[in-house]
């Protein structure tokens, strides 16, 4: 069989591992240079190259080989030959669940801005210039010749709807915003087609209000479903994937999605949101973490709890490191949208956290604060996060052990807003206004504290209205 080339750079050429043919691919215009001998073909493989199309990076170009260097035979007798069947063997090795049964190398010639090598997927972002099909021929003193390979065919490439919908979602940071994208945008391409250019208005609405299983969706789903087509589409027009856009019509006051309005509280959850009481949480709530089998299980239980009482929210609290905690009683820290946050501890809280770090072995600023436990529950992996889902489990754990049914991280943030509005002078005044809690929980606006934290909780007039009313 053929040996590998070692490496040659020639004028902002590179070379690794050529053979005699290799398909190629062409950012402008977006093509695949296809090698049209398929004679020597013993196994096809995989080549994928990502280029920038957009300037938002993330489109792919997936291009399987076409065949090596056994039988090629002389270049000049290979001016003419096509095969009908290249095509074809080409889109088929294009899926990711192919894969050849034997291994085969090849490489490519690619001009670009300087770099030494370049891998079997690798993204070229900002003026790339075209790759070449080169023809390199190997002569008895080992030195390499390159010439151009005429015969090559070009084909477009069809991209997926799968492509459009992760070149879209890798504009989002947070892994949770890119999940739920993700979900609304197959949920629409599933039910209404599988191109983009097939959905249409009613398929959007259809997706937005009903899920795969045909089940009705929540307002505020389909509030954020709508949402997410109009960026998606506006965001495909912008780049040229679609000439009109779709999810413009769902704005009109007229449109059925103008209906569902938001809800706030969890006023349409599948179990009900809770706002302790003061006795339920510093009491029950706090007391069941005594319950735990070892004293560091115990004090990153009662931690967890408290920061979630002091209004973090829970991303907050499980990216919370060594570092965050070595000026108590102030905690600094980044917050949601990348916003710095504070905030200042009880002294009980802070007391937990000295004891807990006391017994954390030999911890460096970066590890984790929160640390998940063996499967006995008797000792803790130190230096390892404890996770958002390890986070969840362990409140509902200790809201089961209450006798609190569905208690959620989110829940102590609700509970913290209730608290500071509930707290009176003698007189009957607010000891915290709205202002106040707004500070505390972090709000960018006063209204999104009123009403998702207070107004679902505010039945003072309903409870005076009802003794006259009965």
């Amino acid at each position: 069989g053929p040996e590998a080339l070692e490496v040659v750079e020639l004028a902002r050429l590179v070379q690794e591992h050529v053979y005699h043919e290799v398909p190629v691919v062409q950012q402008r215009p977006a093509s695949i240079v296809q090698a049209l001998n398929p004679e020597g073909l013993s196994a096809a493989i995989e080549l994928q190259l990502a280029f920038d199309f957009v300037t938002d990076r993330a489109h792919l170009a997936r291009v399987g080989t076409a065949g090596d260097d056994e039988g090629v035979g002389q270049p000049e007798k290979l001016l003419h030959i096509e095969h009908d069947s290249v095509a074809s063997e080409l889109r088929r090795s294009c899926s990711c669940c192919y894969r050849p049964p034997v291994p085969c190398t090849f490489g490519a010639f690619v001009a670009h801005n300087g770099d030494a090598t370049l891998p079997s997927s690798r993204s070229i972002g900002g003026e790339c210039q075209e790759m070449f099909s080169l023809l390199t021929r190997t002569n008895t003193e080992g030195t390499t010749t390159l010439t151009p390979a005429p015969l090559a065919q070009v084909l477009p490439i069809e991209t997926t709807w799968q492509d459009h919908v992760t070149a879209f979602i890798a504009r989002y940071q947070s892994a949770n915003t890119r999940k739920c994208t993700r979900q609304a945008l197959t949920t629409l391409f599933i039910n209404g087609g599988q191109t983009l250019r097939n959905i249409t208005e009613d398929d959007l609405i259809a997706a937005a209000t009903y899920s795969t299983k045909g089940r009705k969706l929540a307002n505020n789903t389909v509030y954020g479903r709508a949402s997410t087509y109009r960026q998606f589409f506006a965001w495909c027009q912008k780049t040229g994937h679609r000439d009109e856009n779709p999810a413009e019509a769902l704005r009109d006051r007229y449109n059925p999605l103008a209906s569902f309005t938001r809800t706030y509280g969890g006023a349409q959850a599948a179990h009900p949101k809770h706002w302790l009481t003061r006795e339920q949480a510093y009491a029950d709530l706090i007391d069941a973490c005594r319950l735990a089998p070892c004293p560091e299980l115990a004090l990153r239980d009662e931690i967890a709890l408290r920061l979630g009482l002091a209004g973090l929210r829970r991303f907050e609290i499980a990216s919370l490191t060594v570092a965050h905690v070595a000026q108590l009683p102030h905690l600094a820290w980044t917050g949601k949208r990348n916003k710095p946050r504070k905030a200042t501890l009880h002294p009980r809280l802070c007391e937990a956290i000295r004891q807990y770090l006391a017994l954390y072995p030999s911890p460096e600023p970066t590890d984790p604060l929160f640390c998940p436990a063996n499967c006995h529950s008797t000792a803790l992996w130190w230096h390892q996060p404890l996770g958002l889902s390890g986070l969840y489990k362990l409140v509902a754990r200790k809201g089961t052990e209450a006798g609190i049914s569905y208690l959620g991280v989110h829940d102590l943030r609700r509970t913290a807003a209730g608290l500071l509005h509930s707290a009176k002078t003698p007189d009957g005044g607010h000891v915290f206004d709205l202002l106040d809690i707004q500070q505390v929980l972090g709000h960018s606006d006063p209204v999104v504290t009123m009403k998702c934290y207070l107004q679902p909780i505010a039945n003072e007039t309903l409870d005076r209205a009802a003794s006259y009313l009965g």
